[in-house]
């Protein structure tokens, strides 16, 4: 039985499982609710709901990738699990009010989230190994320049994930003849190529993978990710791509900009009490104001002033002028330690949301001295300008603070050409999820 094979049974028999687990944690918190009587009116009320909330857990599991958990960290894993969870309360109590209007125990949602968590974090551990075992790590052969490839095999050991095990290098190879000769040395079940290479190569490489079905992975650079959301079209017989601008179409745009205010008018009220407590802890921990004001860069170039929760000592930036802040900088309070490693610093940002600054997700802002020294080093950093700044990113949810910000810009460009709000909703729901992972959030 192949991979494939198996990861589609695992797949399906994980399905039925969680299915099964769901609501075994919502009976079993009716039966400690109620005194282990099940009350025939509080209960059909849940047979008439649980459908729909079993089938949106499953959704939420399958968005933050528990049906292919392998691929994760044991700290993704976790974190998926509980926010997939969490965010199931709300979802199921509104249904249960859409429903049965105030009939259904609200008790009983939060005794099952409660259950839930403890049934899940250990069945989806257990799951993640049992995937990591009979997947295990396949061999990858490395093709690209002489730098790429030992950058790249470090990223690959860097990883916590452990999907590849570098089986070989072929550094700057000349002809298509030597990749024959690595490939039957090394005998790799996938290929990664690198943009290195000349273009003639790449492709007597990609017709070489694909002829013996060997699966390939490609490093891509700026224009291959805007050609690989381009429109196939015909003039007359003739195949074309057709591309427009990175600019949202209209309707695209006033649709984003309705779910940024609803979506950011809500978090802003949900927030509120821990934005109190915060700016009361700024003003403890040091002396200077509660909120920081940073000029950035947003849609077309256009600067506005960008709200933070100061994380920083008073003044940080007066002798050294503008710096990035880095891990263990001596210039983060106490308290701006724990505010950016948990987001909450960006909080005020809402209210650059609901003002028009914003977006809850795109490109992240930049100040005007990186805007124009990041386009000197690599021009297309520009095109990341037609689309306005987000509260969170792709280059968020898939990067770590460390990556770099050629890479951040990949994710910025595919993400500017792959937009839709389901896409908005996926990336927030993921941004959640990345807050509880240490080496993305700090």
């Amino acid at each position: 039985m192949d991979k494939n094979t198996k990861l589609k049974l695992l797949t399906i028999a994980s399905v039925l499982i969680d299915a099964v687990l769901l609501n075994l944690g919502f009976v079993a918190a009716f039966l400690l609710r109620f005194g282990f009587k099940l009350p025939e009116e509080n209960f059909i009320a849940y047979l008439t709901v649980y459908p729909w909330v079993t089938l949106a857990g499953l959704l939420l599991f399958n968005v933050y990738g528990l049906y292919q958990s392998y691929k994760r960290s044991r700290a993704e894993v976790i974190a998926s699990t509980v926010w997939a969870i969490v965010l199931l309360l709300p979802v199921a109590m509104g249904m249960a009010f859409f429903f049965r209007g105030f009939s259904f125990p609200r008790t009983v949602f939060v005794v099952a989230l409660i259950l839930q968590l403890i049934i899940f974090i250990p069945w989806r551990l257990w799951l993640w190994r049992l995937e990591k075992k009979v997947f295990g790590a396949r061999r990858l052969l490395l093709i690209g320049g002489h730098k790429e490839i030992h950058i790249t095999r470090d990223k690959i050991k860097d990883n916590k994930i452990d999907l590849f095990e570098v089986a070989g290098k072929l550094a700057a190879p000349g002809t298509i003849e030597e990749v024959k000769e690595a490939i039957n040395k090394y005998r790799p079940e996938v290929v990664l190529i690198g943009n290195n290479l000349p273009d003639k190569l790449k492709k007597e490489i990609l017709l070489l993978t694909l002829s013996e079905n060997i699966p390939v992975y490609v490093i891509p650079d700026y224009y291959d990710i805007v050609l690989s959301q381009a429109k196939l079209e015909s003039i007359g017989d003739l195949p074309v791509f057709y591309l427009e601008g990175l600019s949202l179409p209209a309707g695209m745009q006033m649709v984003k900009r309705a779910m940024d205010v609803l979506l950011a008018l809500v978090a802003l009220i949900l927030a509120s009490p821990i934005m109190l407590l915060t700016a009361l802890l700024i003003k403890i921990d040091s002396e200077g104001p509660i909120f920081y004001l940073q000029e950035r860069v947003t849609e077309n170039g256009r600067k506005f002033y960008c709200y933070k929760f100061r994380t920083m000592v008073k003044d940080a930036e007066k002798l050294t002028g503008p710096t990035l802040a880095t891990e263990n900088d001596p210039r983060i309070t106490r308290v701006g330690r724990i505010l950016r490693a948990t987001r909450i610093d960006e909080l005020p940002q809402l209210i650059n949301v609901i003002k028009g600054d914003m977006s809850l997700v795109g490109p992240r802002p930049e100040r005007p001295f990186f805007v124009e020294k990041f386009t000197d080093e690599v021009p297309e950093y520009a095109l990341r300008l037609k689309l306005k700044s987000g509260l969170t990113g792709l280059a968020q949810v898939e990067g770590k603070y460390s990556t770099s910000f050629e890479d951040k810009l990949k994710y910025d460009l595919l993400y500017a050409k792959a937009y839709t709000p389901l896409k908005d909703l996926e990336i927030i729901l993921h941004t959640l999820k990345v807050i509880l992972i240490k080496d993305k959030a700090s």
